[in-house]
């Protein structure tokens, strides 16, 4: 098999809209701190602001002149919360990718190495993350450095002794084949799309209380479609489905297409059900 490498990735961000990558992270860590602080300042501001109108009104009689009204007031009190909870929620944010950096890991690849070390566990091997280059001051600044910029070109990379630059690209295929194997085969008995106002939504309204904050795309499927799930929730399946796409050409070309839909939409299959029981039935023979 023939592997390449990547340029890094660490998570697709809203807020910028944008992914944070190898050429803006660096950038990313600056506006998670000054967002943060900045927010932190105006809310310690507002905060002192109001503290002279409630309790030392006399002494600063300009500000209570100027705030006099309640709508005003209330507004203050409300960008104050705001920015508080603002610089709370950023500034975890930037603890996180701090954690991570001194690792010299990504958001996508602490969870690759949390993969990898318990496949490699089942294994009786240990995994090796190859981008570790020592201290985490060292791995700090791999990202974070008076260039402005993250240090490489985003393909190749130090790595430690024992290692090369395709063991992280080989676990994560190992990871593929690994998950192509625990797929598990769903028919679909219940249409669904992914527009809210679908038959299988207006006939539950309560999907629209149960969504569980999904972030990724979501699969539309017919009824007697079957579907290769591969990750569960309480009331969703993500799975992959072949579908007819048009190509660059304008011909169709047989792709799989991957989403999540709702779990009342599926049921699994009596030759799957069949092999789980097979499964178990050999593990107990194996323990005895």
């Amino acid at each position: 098999a023939v592997v390449s490498t990547q340029s890094t990735g660490d998570h697709h961000c809203p807020w910028i809209n944008a992914c944070v990558g190898h050429k803006n992270h660096a950038h990313f860590i600056r506006f998670l701190f000054y967002a943060s602080t900045g927010c932190f300042y105006g809310g310690t501001n507002l905060a002192a602001t109001i503290v002279k109108i409630v309790f030392y009104g006399n002494r600063y009689f300009i500000i209570a002149y100027y705030f006099n009204s309640l709508p005003k007031f209330v507004i203050m009190v409300f960008s104050c919360g705001i920015a508080y909870g603002v610089s709370l929620a950023v500034g975890f944010l930037l603890v996180m990718q701090i954690r991570d950096l001194c690792k010299n890991t990504t958001s996508i690849e602490s969870w690759i190495i949390r993969k990898a070390e318990w496949r490699h566990s089942h294994l009786g091997t240990k995994f090796t993350y190859p981008y570790n280059v020592g201290s985490r001051w060292k791995n700090f600044t791999q990202v974070v450095n008076m260039t402005n910029f993250a240090k490489g070109d985003g393909y190749s990379w130090v790595v430690v002794p024992g290692t090369d630059q395709y063991t992280f690209t080989e676990e994560q295929i190992q990871q593929k084949l690994l998950k192509r194997q625990r797929m598990v085969e769903h028919v679909i008995t219940q249409p669904y799309n992914t527009r809210w106002c679908s038959y299988l939504t207006l006939a539950n309204p309560l999907l629209f209380c149960v969504c569980n904050g999904l972030d990724e795309q979501y699969l539309s499927v017919q009824k007697a479609d079957k579907v290769l799930v591969s990750r569960w929730r309480k009331r969703w399946l993500y799975g992959c489905a072949k579908r007819k796409l048009k190509n660059k050409n304008g011909t169709l070309v047989e792709k799989e297409v991957g989403g999540w839909f709702p779990r009342m939409c599926a049921m699994e299959t009596v030759e799957q059900s069949q092999k789980k029981e097979d499964q178990k039935k050999e593990e107990k023979k194996k323990d005895q």
